[in-house]
């Protein structure tokens, strides 16, 4: 997957080095308004098992094309939102290529398959997407790849997207935290992993990243979530603990945040006394 925190416009190819094609899901999309007059739609790029026809079987007596071969088969389920609704079109344009790019990035090779299969061991690969936060001035996703091409478990990835609907910019961590922060937002990922027993966590490479959690403008195996509840660094799958013990998520303290539109998305409403509701 590429880095969601950076998307840049990349050109699709919807073709392989042998000139086969791959096509997009015919799925009716479901339109949701959201605050602000922005909505989002959501889109499947491949659903179903799909069948690799210039796939190979190279074992013994098996040197052709074998629909049944456990590596010529994959099942997808691959979802991705389009936005519409930003006031700078050519902006939300590029979010939106970007989006479907991680769709293209992540798909199974091969053709569409109706028929039932009868491998029992098929690569599988799925992304799906969850709209963690909007408000009229933010629109927070959170990706999750899994993909299993064999072996004893797959392997997942999760990447947060921050955008600033106003500016129509996806946000990268310089637009999040200032520079004169960064050095207290290590430290308190730091601490709060060191704080976990030795069964929870990797300490050797924690103490390895100590003071560089955040540094040269990225999350060092690691992406940025937001929620109602804030900005959470998650570290991916074996970055700092086993498969086991999952994804890592560290709260940042919201003191840290120097953007001021996350900042406005984060507060809560007050409540009113009973007696003072008009």
């Amino acid at each position: 997957m590429i880095n969601t925190l950076l998307l840049a416009v990349m050109v699709l190819l919807l073709a392989d080095g042998q000139g086969t094609a791959y096509a997009a899901a015919a799925v009716p999309a479901v339109t949701k308004p959201e605050a602000g007059g922005v909505k989002i739609e959501d889109r499947t790029w491949q659903k179903g098992l799909y069948v690799d026809i210039t796939c190979r079987n190279n074992s013994a007596n098996h040197t052709t094309y074998d629909a049944d071969y456990d590596d010529c088969q994959c099942i997808a389920d691959i979802h991705y939102p389009q936005i519409s609704g930003l006031k700078d079109m050519a902006a939300q344009n590029a979010i939106n290529e970007s989006f479907k790019n991680m769709a293209v990035q992540a798909q199974c090779k091969g053709e569409t398959n109706t028929d039932q299969s009868t491998s029992k061991q098929q690569d599988s690969v799925s992304q799906h997407y969850e709209t963690t936060l909007q408000t009229p001035g933010v629109i927070a996703f959170k990706f999750t790849d899994w993909a299993y091409t064999g072996g004893a478990h797959g392997n997942g990835s999760i990447d947060g997207v921050i955008i600033d609907v106003d500016k129509a910019k996806v946000l990268s961590l310089s637009d999040i935290f200032a520079a004169t922060e960064l050095a207290a937002v290590n430290k308190q990922i730091y601490d709060a992993l060191s704080a976990r027993s030795e069964d929870q966590v990797f300490h050797d490479q924690i103490e390895q990243r100590k003071d560089k959690f955040i540094a040269n403008g990225e999350c060092q195996g690691c992406t940025l979530t937001l929620d109602g509840e804030g900005i959470k660094v998650v570290f991916q799958t074996y970055e700092v603990a086993s498969f086991a013990d999952g994804n890592i998520e560290v709260p940042i303290d919201s003191k840290y945040l120097s953007n001021p539109t996350i900042v406005q998305a984060l507060v809560k409403p007050k409540s009113i006394p009973l007696a003072e509701k008009k």
